[in-house]
């Protein structure tokens, strides 16, 4: 820069004040920034040069012509690293972004290629001030499970809780993809000094899960972060017990608008069921139901077929826990989405004698796989199951089209004189339905369900 002052005899230029710079914002090493996110970084640089007059006093002061640009581990936005107010994009990893800010009133060999040339008044060697900002990750912090998705009893909400080293199973309607819902949200152990704008989604491991869908939302200055609503939900058409991961990433747009890992959250187990659960169940019963159902995707009586012909396989008729095998098959079915009800006939005294048992006719009974040989029964009372317009009893792995009553006269009516044989007593008549009969004699109820019993 040079000034022209007209009958004066000028000295060299000089020295008013130093050159200094000084960054205003990150202004100490305090800051805690997202990584990925983008911040104003701000400096205030000074140089004043001056010209004195030979006789010694002092005509002229004026500013100098400064170069100013910066450097750091991140990117700048639009490239743009010169000048006293910048976009500084933090790196997509965590750790120490270390910022440094350059002042020289002479273009500097290492300046950026793209600084415009100056000429100091009184050269002064280059200066820079430096700051270091923390860069961090979120961790995910919980994920809960909401439209769409059934009540496990025995599951805590949310499922996925990271304080509490949990990762819960789910159950979902099979094929319901993208109309189940799942939140999300995240936390680490230090806050954020800035907020910043995110978008956030789950990338699902595999072909039975869609991924849960882009949201946007903001990572603010306190943990955890509010929810995230993801939609998303089981590609898959038939019954099955999934297990998957869900990589959880998030990007700011306005920053590296790149996706960053937080959690994968791994060992993810979802119960795709035929259709709702018409009743809250334990995580047991989903178990064992997507495991006799698994790949069903035609009907409901078809569900109650791989239920029978499961518990045909496992359970064992023990000779007085037709009640239990009842109960568990209604459970069974009733997380597939089939309303069933427990059917009960027992002997009673009164009107007809003493009746305290019946002897059925000879019928199999189920033995883990290996049938038990037909026999004839005492009973004093019995349980099975109405779903889907028939009777099914897992004690003998027995299906009958019609009501409880046709059910009664398979087991008891063989078409001789021991139809209806009561134990030590005469044999009696019994129509189908108990028309006719007195409630005394043989009495039919429908019994509340049991706890559940895993095979034995």
């Amino acid at each position: 820069m040079l000034v022209v002052m007209a009958a004066t005899t000028w000295a060299a230029w000089e020295d008013a004040t130093a050159l200094t710079v000084s960054m205003t914002s990150p202004a100490n090493d305090t800051r805690v920034w997202l990584a990925g996110s983008d911040h104003a970084v701000t400096c205030t640089p000074s140089d004043t040069d001056k010209c004195r007059k030979q006789d010694g006093t002092t005509d002229a002061s004026v500013a100098d012509d400064l170069t100013i640009w910066w450097a750091g581990p991140g990117t700048w936005k639009d490239n743009k690293l010169l000048g006293a107010s910048v976009t500084y994009i933090c790196t997509d990893t965590a750790g120490a972004n270390a910022l440094t800010v350059f002042a020289d009133d002479n273009k500097s060999a290492d300046a950026p290629a793209d600084a415009s040339g100056n000429s100091s008044l009184f050269e002064e060697a280059k200066v820079s001030d430096s700051h270091t900002v923390s860069v961090i990750v979120p961790a995910l912090n919980t994920v809960t499970y909401g439209a769409g998705s059934s009540t496990i009893s025995d599951v805590p909400v949310p499922q996925y809780d990271r304080a509490a080293s949990r990762n819960g199973a789910a159950t979902f309607v099979r094929n319901t993809s993208p109309s189940c819902v799942a939140y999300s949200t995240f936390w680490h152990g230090t806050s954020l000094t800035d907020a910043s704008s995110v978008s956030v989604y789950g990338v699902t491991s595999g072909d039975d899960m869609s991924l849960w869908a882009v949201t946007t939302g903001s990572f603010g200055t306190t943990w955890p972060s509010s929810n995230l609503t993801h939609s998303g939900g089981p590609l898959n058409d038939h019954v099955k017990k999934i297990t998957y991961s869900t990589a959880w990433k998030y990007k700011v747009a306005t920053g590296s608008d790149t996706w960053i890992d937080t959690t994968t959250q791994s060992g993810c187990v979802a119960y795709l069921t035929f259709a709702t659960p018409v009743q809250v169940e334990t995580k047991d019963v989903f178990e064992y139901s997507c495991r006799y159902c698994d790949g069903r995707n035609t009907t409901k009586t078809d569900v109650c077929w791989d239920v029978l012909n499961g518990m045909a396989n496992e359970y064992t008729y023990a000779g007085g826990n037709c009640a239990a095998l009842a109960s568990n098959f209604g459970r069974l079915v009733g997380v597939q989405g089939v309303a069933s009800s427990q059917e009960q006939w027992y002997a009673g005294g009164g009107a007809v004698g003493s009746i305290k048992q019946m002897r059925t006719k000879e019928i199999p009974t189920i033995n883990a796989g290996t049938p038990n040989p037909k026999a004839r029964y005492a009973w004093t009372f019995h349980r099975w199951v109405t779903a889907e317009g028939a009777n099914w009893d897992p004690s003998s792995q027995t299906q009958l089209m019609g009501n409880w009553g046709a059910y009664e006269d398979v087991l008891f009516k063989s078409g001789g004189t021991d139809d209806y044989d009561r134990v030590g007593q005469q044999s009696i008549a019994n129509p189908p339905g108990q028309g006719g009969w007195p409630q005394s004699t043989l009495t039919h109820s429908n019994p509340d369900a049991w706890d559940f019993t895993t095979p034995r």
